[in-house]
């Protein structure tokens, strides 16, 4: 498993974690610390660990990747080590979530991972455990705890020997009502090339944002590959609820079908990006795109210029996934700088994922001054539109928000 998979689990396990570069002791050189930062670094130096913690949670943009040498991120992960040796168990956990991400302290990671789970109850832990290096003992605790996502993964572990048993633990998963196990069957379904489509239904009705997608896509995906018509009388409903919550092929799929008739798709939807219909260039893209790497917006970097190209057009949705793509691998601040103006664009449209992405920027305080106040109603919008992780994120802020003195979360002048 790459170190970009790793980090990705631990973004969603503890809200965005995957920095590079390490520091064995706390200093505060060649950094500009806010007088508030400043008190308190002086008390995580005086041994209070809670301080450690929260300086370090300020330092460590959620979901981003530094490169090696910042002084952010290695000062970050000293405090992180201090608090941890200093009995804070949430700066041991995210300790452990870097150490597991970079080969080198893999071994270590999993250790501090392990004593977590066995000794200090952290279903957390147990659950990376079992997402990183497949602990069924772990992966059993997590998911006796509620974690419903690594109920998905014991299964995932089972299969590797006895596929009977483990499609049926899925199924029993998913017939209790855990969503993203008929999400992970329907996945498996298709693998097996029998139709998906019963259990990602059940997904979707569960609230699975990424059934509803994946039973859309698959409907069109099979007309593709038939050369007939795709159903949209089939794809309408699945899309819709999906684009409802952001995802972009969904929306494709449901504009594209309210601009044909009530039972196909109209046969421009088959065309290359050299014409002039943007829309018809991003449907195309983000379909080739998805089936190559899965997962929105990680899209090959080799579908970027079919994407700008559609953002050139005018079609919107496109240009968010060049934002995204630009805010995720591009280092330029004149380019940043426009991708965050794409997203404020977006989510002045009412796209949710562009308020979800939006409200990250102004959390992470790496291109905009960071605003607390002013991200918590941004991931309100993205929540309201049921956005994955936006009411979660929403908590945080609103909770850092009722601890935190208003210079230290409110520092970029947003009304």
């Amino acid at each position: 498993m790459d170190a970009r998979l790793r980090i990705a689990i631990a973004g969603v396990l503890f809200g965005g974690l995957g920095l590079l570069g390490s520091c064995s002791r706390v200093g505060v050189r060649g950094l500009d610390l806010s007088e508030p930062q400043q008190e308190m670094a002086r008390r995580c130096q005086d041994g209070a660990g809670r301080d450690c913690h929260r300086l370090a949670s300020e330092l460590l943009p959620t979901g981003e990747i530094f490169a090696p040498g910042g002084s952010a991120p290695a000062y970050a992960i000293g405090l992180l080590e201090r608090a941890c040796g200093l009995g804070v168990d949430e700066s041991c956990l995210r300790l452990a979530a870097y150490r597991v991400s970079h080969d080198e302290g893999r071994h270590a990671g999993k250790q501090l991972l392990q004593r977590l789970c066995a000794e200090q109850s952290e279903v957390r832990a147990c659950a990376l455990l079992g997402e990183l290096f497949d602990d069924a003992a772990a992966a059993q605790r997590a998911c006796s705890a509620g974690l419903e996502r690594s109920c998905v993964r014991l299964a995932v572990i089972a299969r590797e020997t006895d596929v009977e048993a483990a499609t049926r633990l899925l199924e029993g998963y998913c017939t209790s009502g855990i969503g993203m196990a008929c999400y992970q069957r329907a996945r498996w379904a298709k693998e097996q090339r029998s139709d998906p489509t019963y259990w990602a239904g059940l997904a979707c009705r569960d609230g699975v944002m990424v059934g509803c997608e994946f039973e859309a896509v698959y409907f069109f995906d099979e007309a593709l590959r038939s050369g007939a018509p795709a159903p949209c009388v089939d794809i309408t409903s699945p899309a819709r609820v999906a684009c409802q919550a952001g995802l972009a092929p969904a929306c494709a799929l449901r504009d594209l079908c309210s601009s044909a008739s009530a039972t196909h798709m109209p046969e421009s939807s088959a065309s290359s990006c050299e014409g002039d219909d943007g829309f018809v260039c991003y449907v195309r893209t983000v379909l080739e795109a998805t089936r190559a790497a899965q997962t929105f917006p990680n899209f090959p970097r080799r579908f970027v210029p079919q994407l700008k190209r559609a953002c050139r057009l005018g079609y919107v949705p496109a240009c968010l996934a060049v934002a995204s793509h630009v805010l995720e691998f591009n280092e330029d601040r004149r380019l940043r700088k426009e991708a965050i103006h794409h997203l404020q664009r977006g989510c002045d449209d009412g796209i949710g994922v562009a308020c979800h992405r939006l409200g990250s920027v102004y959390t992470e305080s790496r291109d905009v001054p960071a605003d607390v106040r002013f991200a918590a109603s941004l991931m309100e919008s993205a929540c309201e539109q049921s956005v994955r992780d936006s009411c979660e994120r929403l908590a945080e802020l609103l909770t850092r928000l009722q601890s935190e003195p208003a210079d230290v979360v409110h520092d970029a002048g947003t009304p």
